[in-house]
């Protein structure tokens, strides 16, 4: 697995510095946020470069929620195993994540079938 003593690329290490500030994790869980970056980047239909922008785009909204880096992880790769890679793939991750937080509507159709009863 990827490791940040073993990353070649001051691009990765960035990537890696960027994504433990988006989801809240400490310094010393480096290794452990560029083992699922590779992971999720080897897993799918992408590469770490494409998989850490993505991540760049969807971080800190997934983040702010509660969502962990593997649960992101599986959705990017998932979604590159569709063409939807890189920041397509974050921005649109990032969206669904955001509309699913705000939604009310469920909750107020819920409220008025209870009504009706």
């Amino acid at each position: 697995m990827l490791s940040c003593n073993t990353a070649a690329s001051p691009a990765v290490a960035n990537i890696v510095v960027d994504g433990l500030a988006a989801f809240g994790m400490a310094s010393d869980e480096a290794d452990h946020f560029a083992n699922v970056l590779a992971k999720s980047a080897i897993s799918s239909n992408t590469n770490v470069s494409m998989m850490g922008e993505a991540f760049k785009y969807v971080g800190s909204v997934a983040g702010q929620f509660g969502y962990s880096v593997e649960d992101v992880g599986v959705a990017l790769g998932t979604m590159a195993n569709q063409g939807i890679k890189a920041s397509t793939a974050g921005t649109s991750l990032r969206s669904i994540i955001t509309r699913l937080a705000t939604n009310t509507s469920h909750e107020i159709g819920r409220a008025s079938c209870r009504e009706r009863v």
